[in-house]
């Protein structure tokens, strides 16, 4: 779309100002030898983020357009939550190693997993310093090598999901709020949320395998079986720990979270009553968070997902379930610094590490725009052949991403939505928010940004002149004229606030 302008009235009383955009869409380029694609520019790290680019769907299928969201009505008198949405995946090993890193950039919620010898001192650590986690709960994850997590390897579904049950409830002795892990010290446990299994419509619990309509009942029977057994177990072993539900892979129309949910909806009609948090992991394959990723049978986009979501959740008598997504990320490719040489096919997914910042930052706040409570970002580093860290492996160095969350966290800690005053007009998302709900004396921040940019917007203002902040936290003043600052906004993060006399 070409850049167009727009006037927008934010009135009298803002103080801040986000203005969010994005850097040159690279997507289209091969980390593989011999590829038809364009070799990929080198990638140059910048110092500020205040001119804006225009992000091009070429390459990456992705398009923009009206979507059907939430009412806004309904997010702005939703009560915020004890922890804001910013969230961080990583297993336990990993937390240890990089918590300070963690806690600088601001995360204070964070979902946890791998092998619990891993997690013991990340989870004195997360009670330490208070940070809420939710742990995903595997079968067998309790034994180091975590052998035994697959159906296959149980005589019997019932075996399965026996396995499961004593797994939890071991977790939640050594774990859970009065977990032995603590006893005899000052520390109490952190683990407020147990999510049942991972991804249990993709390989995880059962392996791909043809014909794949019958591969996929099969998970999703033994999942809803699974789902309905472990929640009482768990409600009378730890009363106070709430319960995630369905981490679904993927979220769409076909083989991902939609049909999971209506299959196990289908053999247990109230089980929405039952569970507390609904956790799914709806990944855009390298397309920004507000638009239509362009799939095989169709586009798709993350809010219309989560209205079909919510429509089945409403038959089932849940209406108002919440909405967490426990794991999401964006790669970039490897001549921009990603660890891995991602497949030849997953050109789709490639993204250079300004894009990366900008769509995490722009992730953060449109999952709150959706009434999603919590981002849980995939990854703390690349792993599994998945460029999506954050920090470089080896020596714990902060990609663009780290230091927008830090940037996004320090200007709106506790952040409240109070008005939507462009919710995607011309591409254009303009949300008002309390910068932090749990201080009355909290300054009022907008949100811009432009999905495509660069686009001018005349923003009034009563302030003599205004501050601004780049996506990474650079500073500069901008003035202020006739009642009004102009401001050029697009895929890169900018915030404005409004200079005190």
């Amino acid at each position: 779309m070409p850049p167009c302008i727009s006037r927008i009235a934010l009135g009298e009383s803002f103080a801040l100002v986000c203005l969010l955009f994005t850097s040159p869409a690279l997507a289209s380029a091969q980390d593989s030898p011999g590829s038809s694609l364009p070799a990929p520019e080198a990638y140059v790290d910048r110092s500020e983020y205040f001119t804006q680019v225009t992000d091009d769907a070429v390459g990456r299928v992705w398009k923009t357009g009206p979507q059907e969201l939430p009412p806004i009505e309904s997010i702005v008198s939703a009560p915020a939550g004890e922890y804001p949405v910013y969230g961080i995946y990583c297993w336990g090993g990993e937390f240890t190693r990089a918590h300070e890193e963690i806690l600088k950039m601001g995360f204070r919620s964070a979902r946890l997993s791998g092998p619990w010898n891993e997690s013991e001192e990340a989870l004195k650590i997360a009670a330490r310093e208070g940070i809420d986690v939710l742990y995903t709960v595997v079968n067998a994850q309790r034994r180091v090598a975590q052998r035994g997590w697959k159906r296959s390897d149980f005589e019997s579904d019932e075996a399965y999901i026996n396995d499961f049950l004593e797994t939890t409830v071991e977790f939640l002795e050594k774990y859970g709020p009065d977990g032995s892990l603590f006893k005899g010290t000052e520390l109490k446990s952190t683990v407020s949320v147990i999510e049942v299994l991972n991804e249990p419509n993709f390989h995880y619990m059962i392996p791909d395998r043809e014909p794949v309509a019958e591969v996929f009942a099969e998970r999703f029977s033994l999942y809803g079986r699974l789902l309905a057994k472990a929640i009482p177990v768990i409600r009378e072993k730890a009363p106070s720990i709430k319960i995630a539900a369905f981490s679904a892979g993927g979220g769409g129309p076909i083989v991902a979270d939609v049909p999971l949910v209506e299959a196990v909806t289908a053999d247990f009609p109230d089980i929405h009553q039952k569970y507390d948090i609904f956790t799914t992991h709806p990944y855009m394959q390298g397309a920004p968070p507000e638009v239509f990723k362009i799939k095989k049978w169709g586009p798709r986009a993350m809010s219309q997902n989560q209205v079909t979501l919510r429509e089945i959740f409403a038959k089932g008598g849940a209406a108002e379930k919440p909405i967490w997504f426990s794991e999401l990320g964006f790669p970039v490719y490897k001549a921009t610094g990603g660890r891995f040489d991602m497949p030849v096919n997953s050109a789709v997914f490639r993204i250079t590490p300004d894009i990366q910042a900008a769509y995490i930052v722009r992730q953060y706040l449109w999952a709150m725009r959706l009434g999603v409570g919590r981002v849980h970002l995939m990854s703390l580093f690349d792993t599994d052949n998945f460029n999506s860290g954050i920090l470089i492996r080896e020596d714990l160095a902060w990609r663009p991403a780290a230091h927008a969350i830090k940037n996004l966290t320090t200007l709106l800690p506790n952040p409240k939505m109070l008005a939507a005053i462009s919710d995607g007009e011309n591409d254009t998302y303009i949300y008002r928010f309390h910068a932090d709900h749990k201080d009355a004396n909290s300054p009022e921040v907008v949100v811009a940004w432009n999905v495509n940019g660069p686009t001018s917007v005349e923003i009034p203002s009563d302030a003599k002149s205004v501050t601004a902040f780049d996506l990474i936290g650079n500073e500069k003043s901008l003035p202020v004229a006739d009642g009004k600052t102009s401001v050029t906004i697009g895929p890169f993060p900018i915030f404005l606030l409004a200079a005190r006399s």
